[in-house]
């Protein structure tokens, strides 16, 4: 149901957290790959202040992590990609977390996590973690700061956390649809722009009530003050940056994978006013037809 809505919403390309189990994970990647889609997904990984039920041992969550990796990561022809994904700092012990940095670097695999997304965090991490100068210094004690690591939301950061972040080429996920519903605060979108970083659109459905990347690019243009064109980058080319693989998706340039969208947007409007409608007026309604690698997945039904 989740990946069919996903493509319903127009969206072919997601990375995605999944629960702490790995059978659960599993079936992830195989409902994924059933539907062609392209996907980074992770078993989330927590073995401290976690509800008694969810907590796992730091090696049993290892483990599991690992063994998923080794059986998904590149599948389908490089489609789907495993992604380690302790769930945040407060959730994962260092040892834990240095763990999956030193599994990152030895093997090129992806890292995603949560970062500064609400004030009470931060300062609960801070206290968790007193040894380190900030909670991006505590990833990047764990070595799980990189370029192939993303983190959401990143609100709340010191100038330094984000020059560190820039340093490290670590990629942000900025969710604003979620940020607002959770009365999280405002990524400051300029600023980690102007320092380099690069950045891409999420849902955040956890936190977020819609799945639909047209609403986050209208939450974005009003949260960051962007233009529709630069939202449409970030829920488009932007995305595929972040995650390496902007040589096969996110534009229309010859050779690339044929993954793309038809929308039905009102008629007699030039191409700015198509932009402004999706940004502002639009949703999965909007969303006509689905393609992945040129073969269509989804027709709306008029």
């Amino acid at each position: 149901m989740f990946f069919d809505e996903m493509l319903a919403n127009g969206t072919t390309t997601a990375v995605v957290y999944s629960s702490v189990h790995e059978q659960a994970a599993d079936i992830a990647f195989s409902a994924a790959r059933a539907r062609g889609l392209r996907a980074f997904i992770g078993k989330v990984m927590m073995d401290q202040n976690s509800p008694a039920t969810l907590q796992e041992t730091a090696a049993g969550s290892i483990a599991a992590s690992v063994r998923l990796f080794e059986k998904w990561d590149g599948a389908d022809g490089g489609r789907l990609r495993y992604i380690f994904t302790p769930r945040y700092a407060a959730s994962c012990s260092l040892d834990l977390m240095k763990s999956v940095g030193r599994i990152a670097r030895e093997r090129g695999a992806f890292v995603q996590s949560h970062l500064s997304e609400n004030r009470d965090e931060v300062e609960w991490v801070r206290s968790l973690f007193p040894d380190c100068a900030s909670y991006t210094a505590v990833y990047d004690s764990a070595g799980l700061l990189g370029e192939h690591s993303v983190m959401a939301h990143c609100i709340h950061l010191s100038s330094e956390e984000i020059a560190l972040l820039a340093s490290r080429k670590t990629k942000v996920a900025f969710c604003p649809y979620s940020n607002r519903t959770l009365r999280s605060g405002t990524m400051p979108y300029h600023k980690l722009r102007d320092a380099g970083l690069h950045i891409a659109l999420g849902t955040d459905v956890a936190g977020g009530p819609s799945l639909s990347m047209l609403q986050q690019m209208g939450e974005a243009v009003t949260a960051a003050a962007i233009t529709p064109t630069e939202a449409l980058y970030l829920a488009t080319l932007g995305g595929a940056g972040v995650l390496g693989i902007s040589d096969h998706i996110g534009n229309f340039d010859p050779g690339k994978d044929a993954d793309f969208i038809v929308v039905q947007p009102d008629s007699h409007q030039n191409a700015d006013q198509i932009l402004d409608h999706l940004c502002f007026h639009a949703s999965k309604e909007n969303i006509a037809e689905v393609y992945l690698r040129g073969r269509r997945v989804y027709f709306r039904n008029p």
